[in-house]
């Protein structure tokens, strides 16, 4: 199994890994509220199950969790539930499965899959997360668009200027503050034809999935602005691949849902809640769509008996608007495999079933 950066058995990588769990021993302490970044080790292994190398592009496909770190996580979290390391390597499950929708293999000892795709990760461009995406939806594998994309770029101005020439570096940090989706509607898809730039500040063409349809025209009246040009989502893709081809970038954008979206939904169902820690993977996808939301989800559910019912309630208060108002109500129940697929994944290793 290819975990870490080199293959081996299992046995190997979860010695790697069992550093999660020794520590947990020898470090005990009472459950954090804000849990710290996974790994190191963990976001190596998250990077290669999902393809990720620095020459690659956002192309990638069928990226797959390999069972044994599924297993592994698990594990861990279960052999002491208040190490932080642990608590935060956990949030690479609903990462991958409930936010990005890759898949799990090989399938042996997994339930049914609830997407019926035997496990594969989700074919539509619209919904899969990339480590390398860019050039459509938000930046990376939480595709970040607004806040969280401000961040990143204050971060790519501090540690990496360099990501475009040095005769562009004001047009791409002057972008700093703007949305994802302004600047991809404002790039040449609201015309037509389309008039996206193709190739990257080094006249070689972009080696991105094509998107040659007309973005809508709801989506243009929402999001276009003359303002901006396609000639900023040149230099703003060119920045972004090559940041994302950056390791410390990646670990930075993984910490960051760690920190915050799992971070909180933890705290609410673990620390304070003192519900399953199997809620807290639902909860933190519907965090990464909305804070709000997911605090509303989480209400919704008071009152329910056991995880399951819990879980249910706010899945369907994710996709209600008339509960937790929102747009785009069937992406959300379209959503809804994917996100047990989290849920299932740690039931098959766990050892202790739900309450």
């Amino acid at each position: 199994m290819h975990l870490f950066g080199t293959v081996m058995p299992f046995h190997r990588a979860a010695g790697c890994l069992a550093l999660v769990a020794s520590a947990a021993l020898a470090t005990a302490q009472p459950a954090p509220t804000a849990p710290r970044g996974p790994s190191e080790e963990a976001m190596r292994a998250f990077l290669a199950q999902g393809k990720w190398s620095t020459t690659a592009d956002d192309n990638i496909s069928g990226e797959l969790l390999q069972a044994d770190f599924i297993k592994t996580l698990v594990e861990a979290y279960e052999t002491n539930p208040t190490d932080a390391t642990a608590i935060a390597n956990l949030s690479l499950i609903p990462l991958a499965l409930a936010v990005a929708e890759w898949g799990v293999s090989p399938t042996t000892g997994l339930p049914k899959d609830p997407a019926r795709r035997n496990w594969e990760a989700v074919e539509s461009t619209g919904d899969g997360k990339h480590l390398m995406s860019y050039s459509k939806g938000g930046i990376g594998v939480m595709h970040q668009d607004s806040g969280g994309l401000e961040k990143l770029m204050g971060y790519l101005e501090k540690n990496h200027p360099d990501v475009v020439p040095a005769a562009n570096k004001n047009e791409f940090f002057k972008l700093k503050g703007v949305n994802f989706d302004r600047l991809y509607a404002s790039g040449g898809h609201c015309t037509s034809p389309l008039t996206e730039v193709k190739t990257d500040l080094a006249g070689a063409a972009f080696q991105h999935d094509e998107h040659p349809r007309f973005a809508g025209k709801k989506y243009c009246r929402d999001y276009f602005r003359s303002t901006l040009s396609p000639k900023d989502w040149q230099v703003f893709r060119h920045g972004m691949r090559e940041a994302l081809r950056r390791e410390d970038v990646q670990f930075r954008i993984m910490r960051d849902f760690a920190n915050n979206e799992w971070a909180s939904a933890y705290r609410l169902v673990v620390t304070d809640g003192k519900h399953d820690v199997r809620e807290a993977f639902i909860l933190a996808r519907i965090w990464n769509s909305s804070p709000r939301g997911a605090r509303c989800a989480f209400g919704h559910a008071k009152g329910a008996t056991g995880t399951a019912a819990r879980i249910q309630k706010e899945l369907e208060a994710y996709a209600d608007d008339e509960i937790c108002p929102k747009d785009g109500k069937e992406r959300m129940v379209e959503r809804w495999p994917y996100m047990r697929r989290a849920v299932l994944a740690y039931d098959a290793f766990a050892k202790k079933p739900p309450p």
